[in-house]
């Protein structure tokens, strides 16, 4: 279901998907996910790979995964300290999410 991540009174995004670790009490979040997918298409590839990607690290989303359906490509960002470092290409991902952790394969949704 989505659901609207609000950052400041000024900026409010709707990610394609994300996972939160807390309990959302609200119709809007207020604090920032953990793991945030993005699913590029010719109208929100610019703005997905500049602006949210900015965006997102700023505020230290643990996780941003850039999914292109059309050519089966997945990029997968991992904050370390203030910045985010690129993960290796894989098809399997194993998200550390501290007290749990998805094992996400990447092939089951081609």
């Amino acid at each position: 279901m989505p659901i609207d991540w609000v950052i400041n009174e000024d900026k409010v995004e709707q990610p394609d998907a994300l996972v939160v670790r807390k309990e959302i009490t609200t119709p809007r979040l207020h604090f920032a996910p953990t793991l945030i997918f993005e699913m590029l298409s010719p109208s929100t590839e610019r703005k997905d790979r500049t602006e949210k990607f900015e965006l997102y690290q700023a505020q230290k989303v643990k996780y941003y995964v850039i999914v292109t359906p059309n050519s089966n490509i997945v990029e997968l960002y991992l904050i370390e300290n203030v910045a985010y470092k690129k993960q290796n290409n894989s098809s399997t991902f194993i998200f550390d999410l501290e007290n749990c952790q998805i094992n996400f394969n990447f092939d089951l949704i081609w």
